[in-house]
């Protein structure tokens, strides 16, 4: 069979699944209008008070960690239940109806779990939220890179749990695990790993935003910086050593939080006071210009 007639035949797979869409999809709709009129209220007292909107770590882990979870459960239990209805109605049914092998049916039931994940975590995620959005508080476009990111981890992790136990049913001659089963243990897995993708994804904001406004350093400039600090600091070290002070002082060296934004900040000299410790701490901007004169002293 050419590739053409399977994608044909996937596609119908898909098609027969939207179907019995439609009331998942209105059950999201009627719950996102009932938290977005909740909500409404607490939109239009913010809007009396407009601010930019601005990306915190308090504010993008919270919501990327809603919609990883949304999407999660999400995928999960759809693709539980259009796989698992073609199980319970017999795969031989599903190839006999559509020649396709075991394959394209794991391949359209991912893609009909796709589909009806993204229309009913946008419908509940952005439904839910649309006072901000329609009053212009909060930036939609950011929001679905977030919902996008979220939704993409998912679709991943199940891909790939759907696959692998395939594989293993390949090599052991029969069903080890359930690919819904073991689609939905890397969902879980994907959820538990929010924390390293939201880094990811604030790093990646933050560069972009720093980029577009001319903020972020060539790569040329941080390596010309990083040696001027090299410099400085091999120039303390070795008057350090020549006075003979290494007995009675020890020397931190600490770095800041880059082109990140930093909600909590940290008094070095307050750390050292609470220890019990006396010292010095030089500011960064200050640095190259106190490094030299703490040398020459």
């Amino acid at each position: 069979m050419e590739w053409r007639e399977r994608l044909t035949l996937i596609w119908t797979m898909v098609r027969k699944d939207l179907a019995h869409a439609g009331i998942p999809i209105l059950a999201c709709a009627v719950v996102a209008a009932t938290i977005a009129f909740l909500l409404g209220p607490a939109a239009l007292a913010s809007s009396r008070f407009p601010t930019a909107f601005r990306w915190f770590d308090s504010s993008l882990r919270p919501f990327f960690a809603i919609s990883a979870a949304l999407t999660g459960f999400t995928f999960a239990i759809t693709f539980y239940e259009v796989h698992g209805g073609e199980i319970r109605s017999g795969t031989i049914r599903s190839i006999i109806l559509y020649p396709v092998d075991a394959n394209d049916i794991a391949f359209a039931k991912l893609g009909s779990a796709l589909v009806i994940t993204f229309i009913l975590t946008t419908i509940l995620f952005f439904g839910a939220l649309a006072p901000f959005f329609a009053l212009g508080i909060w930036p939609v476009l950011d929001f679905l890179a977030i919902h996008l990111m979220a939704l993409g981890a998912g679709f991943v992790s199940l891909s790939t749990g759907v696959f692998l136990a395939h594989v293993l049913a390949h090599y052991a001659k029969r069903i080890v695990i359930s690919p819904a089963g073991l689609g939905t243990l890397f969902i879980i897995g994907s959820m538990l790993l929010t924390e390293l993708i939201a880094n990811g994804i604030a790093f990646q904001i933050t560069l972009l935003l720093a980029r577009s406004r001319d903020q972020f350093p060539t790569p040329e400039e941080t390596r010309a910086a990083l040696r001027q600090q090299d410099a400085q600091l091999a120039r303390l070290v070795e008057g350090i050593e020549a006075r003979g002070l290494w007995r009675e002082l020890t020397l931190l060296v600490v770095s800041d939080h880059g082109m990140l934004a930093a909600e909590e900040v940290v008094d070095a000299r307050d750390l050292l006071y609470r220890a019990g410790l006396a010292g010095r701490a030089i500011g960064v901007s200050a640095a190259p210009r106190s490094l030299t004169a703490l040398v020459s002293a």
